[in-house]
């Protein structure tokens, strides 16, 4: 098993726990006395997963798939009793659901036409059955014979089991779409395992894709060139929606917004560039903490190097400063990119440091644009030292006072994890405080500035830009 495999086979670990989570969490709202009760809006769990299996077999697409009756809500299944499914009557209607899941997560050839669909088998399966734990005990399971009729099953207990079958491409790549039940909005998402014959070693070898509404259509074995395409746009759609980094950002910049300060940037630049690269490669291929407070840790560290950099402004900015400060935040923020990048790099099949590359080379491009339209901003802002000591302690103002509304509830998430690890629990006035002692200094040194009768860069402005 090569490297990329074995990086594969961690990343598919972790998100087979998902599908098992989501399920118990279903059979913990909905089996408990295993007694029929009524529906409720509380039975509705944040997260529905659906599992399915695609692998080509004899020139088809074969597609198996477990859809949680509960889904089928809107259809109206006919029931008897209680509340339980009328198996009798009930096969014009699954019809209908197996061929509306077809049309809501569709399969697509390479050049983006739609495969036609064939709904070659169905059935109602137990709330405790574990026939989809691999291709073919599932493929098994859905060709038996259907339930008596007389099998009591809830009408939101049970699975729909479903066996799809699609011409197959005679060559590129299939992608999907994850459109299942849009009354549950990004709620309900799809675990594939798409299976590929590994003629190294006579097995299938098992990419797994967490999709959901948000994903759109993904590629299921995508091409070097799809991956460095799909890797390098999530890159740079992180930096520009992602506000905790695109503030810190912002403050890094904001001494040096004059033209003459291009150097400078250049190097405070590319520190945070080195530093978060580092990091997000390490975190991304699992050599990262695996501590329950880890990840809250990171955010609210993210949370604060803006609230440190903006009030680091106020007192005056040097270059030799500013560049540890970006690496040293920029080890974290590394972190933060990874930990999105987490959701969808079983998305890059088998090209994983090939989409590493290039979710960091969108990240850089994103960061690049930034810089590029907001340094002319502040070059025209900034016409003279003492505007440029307004708009900078404007935007960091500004920034500082966004960040702690990111960092409190982030603290409160830190601090609950402490607790569950067993640790005593932190408390917000130990940054509380010391922050709001700096800010208050800070404004008395500025005001003490201001009073002075040369201009700021000649008493010792707070915006050194060496």
């Amino acid at each position: 098993m090569g490297p990329r495999v074995r990086v594969m086979a961690r990343v598919a670990m972790r998100r087979r726990a998902r599908p098992a989570a989501a399920a118990a969490v279903v059979l913990a709202l909905l089996l408990p006395g295993a007694l029929p009760r009524p529906a409720a809006a509380h039975d509705i769990p944040d997260e529905v997963i659906i599992p399915v299996f695609v692998r080509e077999e004899d020139g088809r697409l074969q597609l198996l798939a477990r859809v949680p009756l509960l889904l089928l809500l809107s259809l109206n299944v006919p029931k008897w009793g209680a509340g339980y499914i009328d198996l009798e009557r009930a096969d014009p209607v699954l019809r209908r659901a197996g061929e509306a899941f077809a049309r809501e997560a569709p399969l697509f050839a390479p050049d983006g036409t739609l495969l036609p669909p064939a709904l070659e088998a169905f059935r109602v399966a137990l709330p405790w059955d574990r026939s989809f734990d691999s291709f073919d005990n599932a493929h098994a399971a859905v060709a038996e014979e259907p339930l008596a009729p007389d099998t009591q099953v809830f009408w939101n207990q049970g699975f729909l089991d479903l066996h799809l079958s699609y011409p197959a491409p005679a060559a590129g790549s299939v992608s999907i779409e994850c459109n299942v039940a849009p009354g549950f909005g990004d709620r309900v998402a799809l675990d594939v395992i798409y299976q590929t014959p590994d003629d190294d070693v006579g097995a299938w070898e098992e990419n797994l894709f967490h999709i959901s509404v948000r994903e759109g259509r993904v590629v299921l074995d995508p091409s070097p060139w799809q991956a460095v395409g799909v890797f390098t746009r999530s890159g740079v759609e992180h930096i520009l929606t992602g506000w905790d980094h695109l503030l810190f950002l912002l403050c890094l910049i904001a001494p040096f917004g004059r033209l003459a300060s291009l150097r400078h940037l250049l190097i405070m630049v590319t520190g945070f560039t080195v530093a978060h690269s580092v990091t997000l490669v390490s975190a991304a291929l699992g050599h990262a903490p695996e501590a329950i407070w880890f990840v809250p840790l990171v955010e609210a560290v993210v949370a604060l190097s803006i609230i440190y950099t903006a009030v680091e402004n106020l007192f005056g900015a040097s270059v030799r400063r500013r560049v540890v400060l970006a690496f040293g935040f920029g080890l974290f923020h590394g972190f933060g990119f990874a930990f999105a990048l987490g959701e969808s790099l079983s998305f890059a099949g088998d090209h994983i440091p090939l989409a590493l590359f290039s979710f960091n080379l969108g990240v850089e491009l994103g960061q690049a644009m930034v810089v590029i339209a907001v340094l002319p901003l502040l070059h025209l802002a900034g016409g003279n030292d003492r505007a440029r000591l307004l708009v900078n302690g404007l935007l960091s103002v500004v920034a500082g006072h966004a960040a702690w509304h990111l960092f409190e509830p982030r603290f409160s998430e830190l601090s609950r994890a402490w607790i569950i690890s067993g640790g005593a629990p932190p408390s917000i006035s130990w940054v509380l405080w010391p922050v709001a002692v700096l800010g208050a200094a800070g404004w008395l040194v500025l005001a003490r500035r201001r009073r002075r009768s040369k201009p700021p860069a000649a008493a010792g402005s707070p915006l050194r830009d060496c």
